[in-house]
């Protein structure tokens, strides 16, 4: 007891960084996929499913962002506690991950139907396992650090998520009021990096000190820009009509030339 209570005394004081990840311009309506080609897709979803693909609230707060340390130093540490990942209502459940090398990610088909697991991975080994019935679980391990692993399912292709994988403790997944915390920071300068699938990637140096916390708020734009007002359509229509309504004016209106005496 004696001995772990000097070993945190000789420890270096380390520093943390929090803030929250918001969509700097209007949100995009979320798309609603038609999920008509399995029947029993369609029995728990007649009207459709709305894509999680850009989960933001009504402050613009953007949910399921990852924020990382880039080019951290590695840190060795046990393996934590095993991620959970699940097939569930035809939606692959939560849509994003972040875990250490060597923590075990477990998949489980939640759905009375079949589903395949297909781990897109280029650093770690590609996966492709089928999950026929609820409660089938594939259990697999990553050694190597990789960023955006694409995982689908190619039955229903509109179940879809991504695993991040680190070898260092310096990351986070924003919740759903936008909010991220990363803690234990080794005193220094530090390249903090903001990664979401319908996003442009954010860079950023920062450098905290020891004993000492950073805020760091981040907007973001996603890769098509922001949409449009819903009037701009109308407004191009309507000057449409505007310029064809007044040709016709000008045609129908105009004085017919003067006749000429004989």
């Amino acid at each position: 007891m004696l001995l772990a209570a000097c070993l945190i005394l000789l420890q270096e004081p380390t520093a943390a960084v929090s803030g929250t990840v918001r969509l700097g311009h209007r949100a995009p309506p979320p798309r609603r996929i038609r999920v008509h080609a399995d029947p029993r897709a369609e029995l728990v979803h007649p009207d459709g499913l709305l894509s999680d693909a850009l989960l933001v609230d009504g402050d613009g707060r953007i949910s399921a962002a990852l924020v990382y340390v880039k080019a951290a130093a590695p840190v060795p540490a046990p393996p934590g506690s095993p991620v959970n990942v699940a097939f569930q209502g035809f939606q692959i459940l939560p849509r994003v991950v972040a875990l250490r090398t060597g923590q075990e990610r477990v998949m489980t088909n939640r759905d009375t139907t079949l589903h395949n697991h297909h781990v897109l991975a280029l650093e770690n080994p590609e996966s492709n396992v089928g999950l026929p019935n609820p409660g089938v679980t594939d259990r697999r391990r990553y050694d190597a650090p990789e960023l955006g692993i694409k995982a689908k399912c190619d039955i229903h292709p509109w179940e879809v998520s991504w695993i991040h994988v680190f070898d260092h403790p310096y990351y986070a997944l924003t919740g759903p009021d936008g909010r991220f915390s990363i803690a234990g920071l080794p005193p220094g300068r530090h390249t903090l990096a903001v990664w979401h699938e319908r996003c442009k990637p954010r860079e950023f140096e920062i450098e905290v000190r020891a004993g000492e916390g950073r805020t760091l708020d981040v907007d973001l734009e996603t890769e098509e820009g922001p949409p449009p007002f819903p009037w701009t359509k109308i407004g191009i229509g309507g000057g449409a009509v505007l310029v064809v309504a007044l040709a016709l004016g000008i045609l129908l209106f105009r004085r017919a030339p003067a006749a000429r005496p004989a």
